[in-house]
Protein backbone atom coordinates (compact mmCIF):
# COMPACT_ATOMS: atom_id res chain seq x y z
CA UNK A 1 0.00 0.00 0.00
CA UNK A 2 1.21 3.38 -1.06
CA UNK A 3 1.28 6.09 2.04
CA UNK A 4 0.39 9.48 1.28
CA UNK A 5 -0.15 12.79 3.00
CA UNK A 6 -2.91 14.97 3.15
CA UNK A 7 -3.56 18.11 5.22
CA UNK A 8 -7.10 19.50 5.48
CA UNK A 9 -8.89 21.97 7.65
CA UNK A 10 -9.08 21.37 11.39
CA UNK A 11 -12.97 21.70 10.58
CA UNK A 12 -13.01 18.76 8.18
CA UNK A 13 -10.90 16.43 10.81
CA UNK A 14 -13.63 17.68 13.63
CA UNK A 15 -15.89 16.27 11.53
CA UNK A 16 -14.33 13.41 10.35
CA UNK A 17 -13.42 12.52 14.15
CA UNK A 18 -17.29 12.95 14.68
CA UNK A 19 -17.90 10.47 12.51
CA UNK A 20 -14.89 7.88 13.86
CA UNK A 21 -16.42 8.17 17.50
CA UNK A 22 -19.99 7.52 16.13
CA UNK A 23 -18.16 4.23 14.45
CA UNK A 24 -19.17 4.66 10.94
CA UNK A 25 -15.45 4.04 10.33
CA UNK A 26 -12.97 2.91 12.75
CA UNK A 27 -10.15 5.70 12.55
CA UNK A 28 -9.74 9.03 10.68
CA UNK A 29 -7.26 6.34 7.40
CA UNK A 30 -10.68 3.58 6.91
CA UNK A 31 -12.65 7.05 6.59
CA UNK A 32 -10.25 9.08 4.15
CA UNK A 33 -9.70 5.70 2.33
CA UNK A 34 -13.37 5.33 2.04
CA UNK A 35 -14.05 8.80 1.10
CA UNK A 36 -11.51 8.67 -1.66
CA UNK A 37 -12.79 5.36 -3.26
CA UNK A 38 -16.62 6.20 -2.96
CA UNK A 39 -15.51 9.38 -5.34
CA UNK A 40 -13.51 7.30 -7.79
CA UNK A 41 -16.78 4.52 -7.34
CA UNK A 42 -19.43 7.73 -8.21
CA UNK A 43 -17.17 9.58 -10.49
CA UNK A 44 -15.62 6.76 -12.85
CA UNK A 45 -16.13 2.63 -13.21
CA UNK A 46 -13.66 2.47 -10.27
CA UNK A 47 -13.98 -1.16 -7.81
CA UNK A 48 -13.90 0.05 -4.38
CA UNK A 49 -11.19 -1.90 -2.78
CA UNK A 50 -12.03 -0.61 1.21
CA UNK A 51 -13.34 -3.16 3.29
CA UNK A 52 -16.70 -3.32 3.96
CA UNK A 53 -17.64 -0.59 1.54
CA UNK A 54 -20.78 -1.07 0.84
CA UNK A 55 -21.48 -0.98 4.45
CA UNK A 56 -19.91 1.80 5.07
CA UNK A 57 -21.84 3.23 2.11
CA UNK A 58 -24.87 2.14 3.81
CA UNK A 59 -24.62 3.58 7.31
CA UNK A 60 -23.14 6.74 5.77
CA UNK A 61 -26.23 7.43 3.30
CA UNK A 62 -29.32 5.89 4.76
CA UNK A 63 -31.70 8.09 3.00
CA UNK A 64 -30.23 6.90 -0.67
CA UNK A 65 -32.51 3.80 -1.71
CA UNK A 66 -31.04 0.35 -2.60
CA UNK A 67 -31.95 0.64 -6.44
CA UNK A 68 -29.52 3.85 -6.43
CA UNK A 69 -26.48 2.07 -4.30
CA UNK A 70 -26.81 -0.41 -6.55
CA UNK A 71 -26.52 1.67 -10.07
Amino acid sequence: MVKSTVRFPEEVMDQVEKIVDEGMCSNKSEFQRFAVEYVLFEATDHDPSVVDFDEIRTEMFPEQTEEHIIE
